[in-house]
């Protein structure tokens, strides 16, 4: 097996490339972006088989994910699943930003894929499509009317039904919910959401 990952760099993607490396085999291409080269190369030595993971200069900004013709000619046929995961998360940012990487990323992605003639694209969604819905949402369930309030509601949900109604190639979806720290070591990336509530508890832990 052959895997393209973006995001690598994120929470997610980098619990995702371990996970591969742990349980699959196969090259692992990760798309970094310049500037991120030195922290792509930190995060290989810290998964322990960095020989199997190549990082691949891209930017989620550009067309075509910005990955050279040279690149794309050479590996056209030969990736069987696309990740993904690249996005941005942060309540606070504006329409613009979001939708620059969450929806232009997804197209440019989604465009990637098609060139490369990848065998499945996964598209790394959010719970927060479901919006304001109230009750089960399930994975047959997309766009039931909900409220979208924020931005990056908006966007993950624009992502998702660009994959879903325009992808050229098998697609799959994949909603996580809150993300929290690791489950062993409490690791996490930033402090939002839940972890806002952290500071009140600590008198009462202590």
């Amino acid at each position: 097996m052959t895997y393209l990952v973006t995001g690598a760099t994120g929470f997610i993607g980098r619990h995702l490339v371990r996970e591969l490396l742990d349980s699959r085999q196969g090259e692992i291409f990760v798309l970094v972006r310049r500037g991120s080269r030195e922290r792509i190369e930190a995060l290989m030595r810290s998964w322990g088989n960095p020989r199997r993971v190549t990082p691949v200069t891209g930017d989620l900004r550009k067309p075509g994910l910005g990955v050279s013709r040279a690149w794309v000619k050479e590996h056209k046929g030969s990736i069987e699943h696309f990740f993904h995961v690249a996005a941005i998360y942060d309540m606070t940012a504006g329409d613009e930003l979001n939708e620059e990487l969450n929806v232009g990323g997804t197209r440019f992605a989604l465009d990637l894929a098609v060139k490369l003639e990848v065998d499945t694209f996964h598209q790394v969604s959010s719970v927060a499509v479901s919006g304001d819905y109230h009750g089960v949402c399930d994975e047959t369930m997309f766009d039931v009317g909900q409220e979208l309030p924020s931005p990056y509601h908006r966007t993950k949900f624009e992502s998702e039904r660009i994959v879903r109604e325009e992808a050229k190639v098998p697609w799959r979806v994949y909603r996580p919910s809150l993300v929290v720290g690791h489950s062993e070591t409490g690791a996490m990336d930033k402090v939002d959401g839940p972890y806002y509530f952290f500071p009140l508890f600590k008198p009462v832990a202590s």
